[in-house]
């Protein structure tokens, strides 16, 4: 029966698509063997829930605030996620072409949401020139040679990678300081398997529920197609410790060996509600970019 459900959820996906928009410092360590708890670095760290590893699924949405055709994609994302739970971990981000600020006079799409990181992926994978939306799922090439899927492939992809087995566990634990908007993150990557490949750890912050500007051609055309309080998801704010991460295994990694790294004082922009952030973390294949795991984390548990 779930099976069924699943193609019938995929059918739709396919066939409601629309066409296309065009045009301070870190430290580390590492620990062996398997009895390495993450230290404690002060008593209001919360314990980690130890339970079942699986590979988490990154989906990566490539958007703009003035494509029409990006809020159905951001709808396709939230259903994978609804169907897959917490799996699938979703980010949007706002680059390229369609990002844009508005030079029209007038307050609509005034508010930048692009980041450093995510016009460097852009300007590498040119999205925007591939026709927004589009996105990854894990980076992987799965569906085709080219890392870039459109939404209506999203969830063929998740199915096909739901039961890859993990390489890496992730745990993430955050300590915000709501006085100085201080925040600071510790992720234990350990290794499942023996590994002999290069992997970096990229550590995103991202905002949920931003309401701002956004065309959406899902309404007539004419001015109701410019929503002041459309209501943005998952949004990619900046990057941790930078745009292509940090190295945590440079040649191997035998299985049960940790990396621990910790980014201490990082600033919450006073804009954005704590609230409603969290981090994303995820290890890469640096020969490749395939994302080997992920996780998430509010940064107010």
């Amino acid at each position: 029966m779930r099976k069924f459900l699943k193609n019938i959820f995929y059918f739709l996906l396919i066939t409601s698509f629309c066409a296309c928009d065009f045009v301070d410092q870190p430290f580390s360590e590492i620990q062996t063997g398997n009895n390495d708890p993450v230290p404690p670095i002060t008593d209001t760290i919360p314990p980690v829930i130890q339970d079942t590893v699986i590979r988490k699924i990154l989906i990566e949405d490539f958007t703009g605030h003035t494509c029409g055709n990006c809020p159905a994609a951001a709808n396709t994302a939230k259903q994978i996620q609804d169907l897959y739970g917490k799996k699938v971990i979703v980010v949007g981000v706002h680059s390229g072409y369609f990002a844009k600020l508005s030079t029209v006079a007038g307050t609509k799409y005034k508010t930048d949401f692009r980041t450093i990181a995510g016009e460097a992926y852009n300007n590498l994978w040119k999205n925007d020139v591939a026709g927004n939306p589009n996105g990854f799922v894990n980076r992987s090439k799965i569906i085709n040679s080219n890392i870039i899927i459109q939404p209506s492939a999203w969830g063929q992809a998740v199915e096909l990678l739901k039961n890859a087995l993990p390489d890496f566990k992730i745990e993430l634990i955050t300590v915000y300081d709501a006085g100085t908007r201080s925040l600071k993150t510790i992720a234990k990557n350990k290794a499942l398997n023996n590994l002999s490949k290069k992997y970096n750890l990229v550590v995103y912050l991202i905002e949920d529920n931003v309401q701002d500007w956004q065309k959406d051609y899902s309404f007539p055309s004419g001015p109701q197609q410019d929503v002041e309080n459309y209501m943005h998801r998952h949004v990619l704010r900046d990057n941790i410790n930078g745009t292509w991460g940090e190295e945590i295994v440079a040649t191997s990694l035998a299985a049960g060996d940790s990396v621990i790294k910790t980014y201490n004082n990082y600033l919450i922009n006073p804009s954005w509600k704590a609230n409603d952030c969290s981090v994303v973390a995820y290890i890469y294949d640096v020969d490749t970019y395939e994302i080997m795991q992920a996780e998430e984390v509010h940064i107010i548990p």
